[in-house]
């Protein structure tokens, strides 16, 4: 989207780790692509220290006009439960081959296969080293993930470039993936209910859910889980809980609770569960990196202008997950990847 909004007459060059571009859109929704959400609602469906930035960026590029530029593209999109916004054709390979001709038709070149290695700047100008070529550039955009499914390449770049750049960062954490019980659900697996799940720290409830659970051999899984390991890690984040201590804390002090109704739960749930009463259930850690969606932290949104741009280091720009705002599951994190990339671009002035 950077690419495809920055000035025509301007060098393009987006530099890709692996062999394919745009995977994680790929694998959206079982490849299907759930782009982006009918109902964003910043408050209640993003974290972050400053999520409240959204407002401006969403005023600037949203959801209507994320389907509405598809729509002038030939790429219909259809609204789904809780507001999924997904490709009407189902196949995300549409949206991919839509951006990669858009890329192309802005002239901006593509180079794939193709690691970062080294990146300094010296004067007004960014020396990037990578695993073919050596570049220089006066401008740079960082549109990176943290760690999260590293089975797709991510190893952590965008950390490793703010932090040579002395920015101030919010460590990075897990989120959208399931959490391990101390109560053994290994029977349970496969088995799933539409509920709400509360998240407690002892007595004290830190957030609330309500969409699908999945029982697992190893815990609790499903979109609820999902959003409740965003906000649990903010919440420890807030207690300043450090990166040693998190597991022991959690094991300690933390448990979700459910309720199960009579119509709406299997024959399966029923035997292992009592109806109609609240189930606490205690986390005993969350999954890890290679099963995270998404990954919380990253640069301080006060680290960066309306554009985008480093407060700190000139020229240097970061979008998307390389930023402190993440989003829940259901294509609010896509929606932010569109907005910041066409903000940014726009911004990108020769």
């Amino acid at each position: 989207m950077c690419s495809i909004f920055a000035p025509k007459n301007a060098k393009k060059l987006i530099i890709e780790k692996t062999p394919k571009i745009a995977t994680k859109v790929f694998l959206s929704w079982g490849e299907r692509c759930n782009f982006s959400n009918m109902y964003i609602d910043i408050e209640e469906d993003y974290f972050g220290e400053n999520k409240k930035f959204l407002f401006s960026v969403f005023s600037k590029f949203s959801n209507y006009d994320m389907i509405d530029f598809l729509e002038k593209n030939g790429v219909k999109s259809k609204i789904e439960e809780h507001g999924r916004i997904l490709l009407d054709s189902n196949k995300s390979t549409d949206m991919i081959e839509l951006l990669i001709d858009k890329v192309r038709e802005n002239d901006a070149k593509l180079e794939l296969n193709t690691e970062l290695l080294n990146l300094q700047k010296k004067g007004n100008v960014f020396y990037i080293k990578t695993s073919k070529w050596d570049y220089q550039t006066k401008k740079l955009v960082i549109a990176t993930w943290w760690r999260s499914f590293p089975q797709i390449g991510t190893t952590g770049d965008a950390y490793r470039i703010a932090e040579g750049f002395d920015i101030n960062l919010l460590e990075p954490y897990k989120g959208l993936c399931g959490v391990t019980t101390k109560k053994d659900l290994s029977s349970l697996s496969g088995s799933s209910v539409v509920t709400t799940v509360v998240l407690w720290d002892k007595e004290e409830k830190i957030y609330s859910q309500t969409s699908p659970l999945l029982f697992t051999h190893w815990g609790l899984s499903g979109p609820c889980i999902f959003n409740t390991t965003l906000k649990l890690w903010e919440y420890l984040r807030s207690k300043w809980i450090k990166a040693a201590q998190e597991d022991e804390y959690i094991r300690d002090n933390i448990k979700v609770s459910f309720q199960l109704e009579e119509e709406s739960t299997s024959k399966k749930l029923k035997q292992f569960f009592p109806i109609e009463e609240e189930i606490f259930l205690e986390i005993q850690n969350i999954r890890g990196w290679k099963e995270a969606k998404v990954t919380g932290g990253g640069v301080l949104v006060d680290e960066i202008t309306a554009s985008f741009e480093s407060k700190k280091v000139p020229w240097l720009y970061f979008i998307w997950e390389s930023l402190d705002i993440t989003g829940k599951t259901g294509g609010y994190n896509l929606q932010f990847a569109w907005s910041s990339g066409y903000i940014c671009g726009k911004g990108l002035s020769i």
